[in-house]
């Protein structure tokens, strides 16, 4: 073999190249310079809400919050799920920054205890104006009008 280095050289950028942490690395490096506000909301988010809210960001514009209560309590009845909901969705428009929030078109929210889920689906910009609210009567109203859900039967 004329030249060793070459060839060993060439098995090594083939390893770095097939693993998958490098994929994954380079994706993450790409996305530092793209403007991600879903990635922002989360990061503020997390660093001051409990540990039983799991984020994901599917997209840029896109937040789905995942709150799992089967811990909490076996048998929920569903007016504590959807009391749980409001609260989680007024957290959310408080933890967060109101800019970074209002740019958010999708937010998703899921509650699951017991057999049933709760689905609710809403925007940023509705968190930014639910946060401001005072009085529970306001805070319904603007649930009401904001909000869709959905309740999902568990297998």
């Amino acid at each position: 073999m004329k030249y060793p280095i070459l060839a060993v050289g060439v098995v090594l950028f083939t390893l770095y190249i097939t693993n998958p942490k490098t994929k994954e690395y380079w994706e993450n490096h790409a996305n530092k310079f793209v403007p991600n506000s879903c990635e922002a909301v989360k990061e503020r988010i997390l660093k001051k809400e409990s540990k039983r809210w799991k984020m994901e960001c599917p997209g840029t514009v896109r937040l789905i919050v995942k709150v799992d209560l089967t811990k909490r309590s076996k048998q929920m009845n569903l007016s504590a799920q959807y009391r749980e909901l409001a609260n989680t969705l007024v957290n959310l428009g408080k933890l967060s920054n109101p800019e970074t929030m209002s740019y958010l078109k999708v937010v998703e929210v899921y509650i699951s205890a017991g057999s049933k889920e709760i689905k609710a689906i809403t925007n940023g910009q509705a968190l930014v104006e639910l946060a401001q609210k005072k009085s529970q009567d306001a805070i319904a109203e603007h649930l009401r009008m904001t909000v869709k859900t959905q309740e999902i039967q568990k297998k």
